[in-house]
This record gives C-alpha cells, structure tokens and sequence, in this order.
C-alpha cells in the first residue's frame, strides 16, 4: 500500500537524471512535460476538475486554483490515486497507471500529510483557546489572572 507521502511526490519534482529516459515511467516531473503538478502539500486544491479547464486558456485564479488543473492533478491527487480498480487488472501496461492493479494495491483515499498536520494544528489551537468547564476563551484571560478586561 502507498502511504501519502509517495503519492504528494508523483510528477512534482523535477527529475535528477541528466540522460535521456522514457519519461513516462519516471515519477519525476520533466521540463518540456505537461505532466507536472502542483503539490497538494503547498498548494490547497481539491481533486475535482477547475470549472474553467474546459474552456481553453489558462484559469484566472492560477496556482491559488482550488481545483484540479490538469490530468495529473486530478488522477495523482492523494485523494483519487489507486482508489479505484484498473480496468485491464494485472494485464495492465501503463508505465505510470492511475488505479490499481491488485487488491493489495486498493488504497482509501488520504490527504497529504502538511495538510492532516495543519488541520491537528487547528484543532488543537481551537481546543486550547476554549475553557469548556468555565465556557471562557483562555485567550481572553491569559496573563489576568483569571479575570476578563475589556
């Protein structure tokens, strides 16, 4: 099974080797490829089509889209990649496929590990910021010793 971490690198980062290669098999993003991909993990875009894809041009909202752009934004996102079965099976020939192959393959879909940190960040921020017993925010009283100023 692949865990989110290897799924957020899949076309991303631009490729080391400096020798001609099938790209195609390679999980690096490549200059003169339209392959590459915004990473979910910097960039908060969901893994539904950008309304404005179809349209030609590029999108108004650009890299601060919170859509999917392009193929590989919407296959590799961590929340579609290997979720569902390919359809060719084991028979299957794509140097790089989008679903899986074998059941041990099946993946359930997952955010990128900085976004699942950030949402336990906030959680744990609004948590801290409320005194459920007292009903007070333990901002409001920080550092008065208890007692609320205006």
């Amino acid at each position: 099974m692949l865990a989110c971490a290897v799924i957020v690198i899949l076309q991303i980062a631009l490729c080391p080797k400096p020798y001609s290669h099938d790209w195609g098999a390679c999980p690096y993003a490549h200059d003169k490829e339209n392959a590459r991909r915004r990473d979910p993990t910097k960039f908060q875009y969901s893994s539904c089509i950008c309304p404005n894809s179809g349209r030609g041009g590029e999108c108004p909202n650009g890299l601060a889209c919170q859509y999917s752009h392009t193929l590989f934004e919407y296959w590799l996102h961590p929340m579609r990649y290997r979720t569902q079965m390919c359809r060719s099976g084991t028979s299957c020939n794509r140097s790089l496929c989008f679903f899986a192959h074998t059941q041990a393959e099946l993946r359930a879909p997952c955010q990128p590990m900085v976004l699942l940190e950030r949402q336990q960040q906030q959680q744990m921020l609004q948590q801290q910021r409320y005194i459920p017993a007292m009903g007070f925010s333990s901002l409001a009283t920080a550092g008065t010793g208890g007692v609320v100023r205006p």
